[in-house]
């Protein structure tokens, strides 16, 4: 071997490494490789820069505008919503499930894709009584799959019809890769629908998880007159309970100056639209006795008799209300009986805003000025579990508060929301001992709950501290209503979900953009323009006419993205160049495997790397060896070609391999295993069809 071959031998297998164990990005690894090949002049500055203004880069970021012209209109959220169905059964609803991705994936990038469906499939998983852990990994596989049935399903795609038309070689029309990829995705959605409820575990998203567990993760307080610490600032209570100054979530202070107690009896008289709301324990039948309730005064001088009164009680973590009227009829009383109304129920619980839109009675404070001083009836949310709280706080303190019943629907209110974080390998917390302050300070958010990537078990705040944070973890956070807006295009995150977030109405304005993009398909199918061409022309006119913002649309394309492709296609070079291509190739000959023992060899070859590295590296690699393979057999390239493409984006058996995967691995509570158990035999699968079909549909 000549010098040049053992440097780039050494390189790429350093390349790998550092891509295995997470040193860098994938794109500064290659940037970096890239730069290093180039100084050594293994390849020369045009080679270095060509990938940069391949076309396939330009068509990547350019399309990047233009789906988000589609996304925006919220079409594709109101197809999903009505194709899964209502009544179906378990096995067609999980396969209308997956086959809404595999179509939809053909002609949008993969990644919003799924990260617009997991919420939607969850929430729908969940209304039909379905655990929603058997959907999520059958959405990712389904999304990878519909990505290779065009030429725009997923920048792999794109690199490699860039890697060949950079040899001086003609590439893949728009439909072509479809050929194999539609009988391989059709095998696919067959085996996720017929054992994915077997294999995959049963779990559920981590808002859920914090529903059924809220008395392990939070503790709501009253503080009452005789509390030792009051008019002391928050930071000053947290340090006299022993308790973490971030583990006070939110404080919920009632309005006392809008608030007159004054008892009111069955025939008194309010003004009209008093709001009113018991304060202390009622009887059974307590409309004959005087009432000591909260009267908020509304002006109005108008009078009206009580015509009714109404109260709320606890019954299965759920406030229920109603209302106390004379009966009737037999029919009435026997259900009024039926609610079981007690003369002594629980002790009583001040109503949250939630429960009673009672914005006007209470004010919440998210998040808490760090000089706020607690005073008597303040409510305090505490991210801490009841027993830990009373184990800590010191006995003085145990005796002037009064432990609520907690709600974890009562936390949120006005202004803010619950968000579901995944954790991206871009995140700058990564790598060391995770200090939940710091991550609430920089995002402005309250963590509520938190499940790392390959553990079933959730944690709260107090058992957050001794984790490392890792890609693919997924944080519980309570954060102002525009945190989506902020962080839902951050490379912090690989998604950021709004917990009960509804879609607004779609329109008749809404289907334009989505109708100009099915044109602008038609168009590159029928070969008039070439792809970028229509992009670019696309991108333009939905600028123009304002679909896209204009100081937004730089934002919408994936930089990181385009400096992978960019230094990807410079490495590939480097291969070729240094002869260790044509070495690879030259094993292969002398071996006697002939044409199909290659496809075999070079297909397994790229999915090894695929599930361990990023795939457009897979895509970088294989492709050279693919071509010097083909050019020493003297056969046809596409068929290598296409089986490096395939391989590159089917990962299926590790949860990193492919960002889809990633972005479903802690949302749908499962291990590193399930992956493997659920990926390896469809991937064994795979390698089978494709080296089959591939010889049938483009010959050797």
């Amino acid at each position: 071997m000549q010098w040049e071959e053992i440097y780039v031998t050494v390189l790429l297998c350093v390349v790998f490494i550092l891509l295995v164990i997470g040193f860098r990005t994938s794109e500064t690894i290659f940037f970096g490789a890239l730069v290093l090949l180039w100084n050594t002049g293994i390849i020369s500055t045009k080679d270095a820069v060509s990938g940069f203004s391949n076309t396939s880069l330009l068509t990547v970021g350019v399309l990047s505008v233009v789906i988000k012209a589609v996304e925006r209109s919220n079409i594709v959220d109101t197809i999903c919503r009505k194709a899964f169905g209502d009544k179906t059964s378990f096995r067609m609803g999980l396969f209308r499930v997956q086959l809404v991705c595999f179509c939809m994936s053909a002609w949008f990038n993969n990644t919003p894709i799924v990260a617009l469906l997991t919420p939607i499939t969850r929430n729908w998983a969940r209304r039909r009584g379905f655990a929603p852990s058997y959907f999520l990994i059958p959405v990712s596989y389904a999304t990878i799959a519909g990505g290779l049935l065009t030429m725009i399903g997923t920048s792999t795609n794109l690199l490699v019809n860039g890697l060949l038309t950079a040899e001086g070689l003609e590439g893949f029309s728009f439909f072509q890769p479809g050929y194999v990829a539609l009988p391989m995705g059709i095998v696919l959605l067959l085996y996720n629908t017929f054992l994915a409820d077997t294999i995959l575990p049963i779990a559920g998203g981590l808002f859920r998880a914090v529903r059924d567990r809220t008395d392990e993760m939070l503790t709501e307080i009253e503080l009452l007159g005789n509390f030792p610490y009051l008019n002391t600032t928050v930071q000053e209570l947290s340090d006299q309970l022993n308790i973490p100054r971030e583990s006070i979530v939110k404080l919920r202070r009632r309005r006392l100056k809008d608030l007159v107690s004054r008892p009111v009896s069955r025939k008194g008289t309010l003004e009209l639209e008093d709001e009113v709301f018991f304060e202390t324990k009622i009887d059974a039948w307590g409309l004959s006795n005087d009432l000591d309730m909260l009267l908020h005064r509304q002006q109005s001088s108008t009078i009206s008799r009580v015509q009714s009164v109404s109260f709320a009680r606890r019954k299965e973590s759920k406030d229920e209300f109603h209302s106390l009227l004379p009966p009737r009829n037999s029919q009435e009383l026997e259900e009024l009986e039926s609610h079981e109304l007690r003369p002594e129920p629980p002790a009583p619980r001040l109503l949250s805003s939630q429960s009673l839109g009672t914005a006007a009675l209470y004010e919440d404070f998210f998040p808490i000025p760090e000089n706020m001083e607690v005073k008597v009836g303040d409510i305090l949310f505490i991210s801490l579990e009841k027993s830990r709280l009373l184990e800590l706080a010191g006995a003085g303190a145990k005796q002037g508060i009064n432990i609520l019943d907690t709600d974890v629907f009562s936390l949120s209110g006005i202004g803010n929301e619950y968000f579901e974080l995944v954790v991206s390998n871009q995140n700058p917390f990564l790598g060391a001992r995770f200090n939940p302050r710091s991550f609430m300070e920089h995002y402005n958010c309250s963590i509520i709950g938190f499940r790392g990537r390959n553990e079933g078990s959730m944690l709260n705040l107090f058992g957050i501290k001794n984790c490392e944070l890792k890609q693919g973890d997924v944080l519980l956070v309570l954060a102002k209503e525009n945190f989506l807006s902020q962080y839902e295009k951050s490379p912090d995150f690989f998604l950021v979900t709004s917990i009960g977030n509804y879609t607004k109405p779609t329109t008749w304005f809404d289907f334009i953009p989505a109708v100009l993009f099915v044109a602008m398909l038609v168009i590159v199918a029928t070969g008039v323009v070439d792809i970028l061409q229509a992009s670019m022309s696309a991108a333009a006119f939905f600028v123009i006419v304002g679909w896209v913002d204009s100081k937004k649309a730089a934002d919408y394309v994936d930089w990181r993205l385009l400096l992978l492709i960019g230094s990807a296609l410079g490495v590939s070079l480097s291969i070729t160049n240094s002869g260790l291509a044509q070495s690879v190739a030259n094993t292969i000959e002398n071996s006697n495997m002939g044409p199909n023992g290659a496809l075999w060899l070079i297909y397994t070859f790229t999915m090894i790397i695929t599930e361990v590295v990023a795939n457009n590296a897979a895509a970088a690699i294989g492709i050279p060896i693919a071509l010097s393979v083909a050019s020493t057999l003297g056969v046809s390239y596409k068929p290598f070609a296409l089986g490096v493409m395939y391989a590159a984006s089917m990962s299926l058996a590790t949860p990193i391999g492919y960002q889809t995967n990633t972005m479903v691995w802690g949302p749908g509570g499962y291990t590193f295993g399930d992956f493997a158990r659920m990926g390896i035999p469809i991937s064994l699968l795979n390698i089978a069809l494709a080296c089959l079909l591939i010889p049938l549909f483009f010959p050797f």
